[in-house]
């Protein structure tokens, strides 16, 4: 299984955006991965990132969880 790290802004306001961060795990190619995603936002409309990944993860057999970091360090 590939693991893949990704990102979607989600607009709030008029200036304003939210960042979340996911990890895909699927035995499918990024680029098939990133193109299924991109067809489903296209298709239908999803409250939250979080739709949009129960949806797709629940169609093709794929798993996600929330990207965090383990460690952070300052320098």
């Amino acid at each position: 299984m590939n693991r893949y790290t990704m990102e979607i802004k989600q607009k709030t306001g008029v200036c304003s955006s939210e960042l979340w961060k996911f990890i895909v795990v699927s035995g499918d190619t990024i680029e098939l991965v990133t193109s299924l995603i991109l067809e489903a936002k296209k298709e239908f409309k999803f409250e939250s990132p979080v739709e949009l990944m129960d949806y797709v993860c629940d169609v093709y057999g794929w798993k996600w969880e929330d990207f965090e970091y383990d460690i952070e360090i300052e320098m």
